[in-house]
Parts: C-alpha cells; sequence; structure tokens
C-alpha cells in the first residue's frame, strides 16, 4: 500500500477577499502552537511545518477542494467562515 504524505498547510486568511496576506513566521509558528494537534510540538518543528505554509485567501461562494481531492493539504481558517457540502446521488 502506497503511503501519502501530507505536502504542506494551507492557512486560509480572508474567506471575503482575495488580497496579498502576509504572517510573519513568528505569527505562524504562534498559530501552529495554539492548535491542540500541534501543541507538542517543539519549536524546531513548529519552525518546519510553518515553511510548508501557504497563505490562501477566498471569496465569497469560492470552492476551497472538491470531494474526491488527494488530501494533499491541512487547512487551518484563521478568519472567515466556511461551509462543508455534501452531495448526494439521490
Amino acid at each position: 500500500m502506497k503511503e501519502r504524505g501530507i505536502k504542506g498547510v494551507r492557512f486560509i486568511i480572508n474567506l471575503t477577499e482575495k488580497g496579498a496576506n502576509t504572517l510573519s513566521d513568528a505569527d505562524r509558528n504562534e498559530i501552529l502552537k495554539r492548535l491542540l494537534i500541534f501543541s507538542s510540538l517543539s519549536k524546531d518543528e513548529l519552525a518546519e511545518l510553518s515553511k510548508l505554509a501557504i497563505e490562501r485567501s477566498f471569496k465569497s461562494d469560492e470552492f476551497v477542494f472538491w470531494e474526491g481531492d488527494a488530501p494533499d493539504y491541512f487547512y487551518i481558517v484563521l478568519e472567515g467562515r466556511i461551509k462543508v457540502v455534501k452531495h448526494s446521488s439521490s
């Protein structure tokens, strides 16, 4: 069986307007440290993980990902809201 790995972390900054968002390395590390899933990581581990982070903004009603997409990224929503919808065949 082939193992899949996470390619990176995506920080979703603003869900209402697109624009350039820039978090400092210290901000990224602090955000990750505050999340329970990453709270036990060392400073060095947090720094390595934050290097993988990509900042993204989305417009209202823009899709972040589709069902069936490869699970390559771990999304962290910093601002705004996301609606998750699962469509059924019926």
